[in-house]
C-alpha cells in the first residue's frame, strides 16, 4: 500500500470512529431525555397529553353506549367498565383499562346542550385504572345554565395515597373544559362538586384519555445502543 491510499484509509477509519462516537453522544442523550422522571402536575391542554402518550394512548369517547339525542338512560348499576351489560348492551361499552364508579346516567347527543354522549353522576365520579397510568385527561362540561362552581378534582397513587387536590374554575356551561394531570402512577382520579350552586350534580365527562408511553421506545433506544457499542468494538480491533 503506497502512502496516498494508507492516507485515504486512515481517514475513513477516523470518520468511521467520529460518526460512531457522534451516534453514540445521540442516544445518550435521547435515553437520558426520555427516561426523565415523571414530575406530578396538571396537563394545560390535550395536545400535551397527546405529546406525552403518543401512539399509546387509550381514548374513551363514550359512544358506544345507544342513546337517544336529546335523551338520557339512567343507570342503576353505578358501576361502569368493560364487562358492564346494562339494557341487553354490552360487553365494551367502555375500553378495557378503566372503570368508572358512581354513574347515574349515560346521555345522548344535544341531552341539555351537550354536544356529544357523556356519563354524569348525582354524586361523585371515580375513575380508577386497571394498571398505574403516567398520565390522564378528560373533558369536563354541564348543563347549559347550570354552571358549576367548586369542582375538585382529587387524583391517587396506586396504593390509594392522595397526590393532590386541583380545585378547577368555575365550568360555565356545555362547552368543555379539558383537565388533565401526569405523575410517575396515578391509580385513580376523583371528581366531585363541593358547591354547584344550587345543582346537585359532577360535570359530564367525555374523551378521556390516559395510558403510559409506548414501552418499546427504551427498548429500541437500548438495542441501537448495544449495536453502535458493538461494532465501534470490532472496528477497534
Amino acid at each position: 500500500m503506497n502512502r496516498f491510499s494508507y492516507f485515504i484509509s486512515m481517514n475513513k477509519q477516523q470518520l468511521r470512529r467520529g460518526m460512531v462516537a457522534a451516534g453514540l453522544a445521540g442516544l445518550a442523550i435521547m435515553v437520558f431525555t426520555t427516561a426523565a422522571p415523571v414530575e406530578a402536575g396538571v396537563i394545560s391542554d390535550r395536545g400535551t397529553l397527546d405529546a406525552i402518550l403518543g401512539g399509546n394512548q387509550i381514548l374513551e369517547d363514550f359512544e358506544s353506549y345507544d342513546v337517544a339525542p336529546g335523551g338520557a338512560e339512567a343507570n342503576p348499576l353505578g358501576f361502569l367498565d368493560e364487562n358492564t351489560i346494562h339494557q341487553g348492551q354490552g360487553p365494551g361499552l367502555v375500553e378495557d383499562g378503566a372503570s368508572y364508579n358512581s354513574v347515574s346516567s349515560w346521555t345522548g347527543d344535544g341531552f341539555l346542550g351537550l354536544s356529544t354522549k357523556m356519563i354524569r353522576s348525582t354524586n361523585y365520579i371515580r375513575i380508577a385504572y386497571d394498571a398505574p397510568v403516567i398520565a390522564m385527561g378528560i373533558d369536563l362540561a354541564v348543563f347549559d345554565g347550570y354552571p358549576l362552581n367548586n369542582v375538585i378534582v382529587d387524583v391517587f397513587d396506586a396504593a390509594g395515597g392522595l397526590i393532590e387536590s386541583v380545585n378547577l374554575p368555575t365550568l360555565p356551561g356545555a362547552s368543555p373544559t379539558f383537565f388533565g394531570y401526569e405523575a410517575p402512577e396515578i391509580g385513580s382520579v376523583f371528581i366531585d362538586a363541593v358547591d354547584a350552586g344550587g345543582w346537585d350534580t359532577t360535570p359530564s365527562l367525555d374523551n378521556h384519555g390516559y395510558g403510559v408511553p409506548e414501552p418499546g421506545t427504551l427498548a429500541l433506544l437500548a438495542a441501537g445502543l448495544a449495536g453502535l457499542l458493538c461494532y465501534a468494538w470490532r472496528k477497534r480491533k
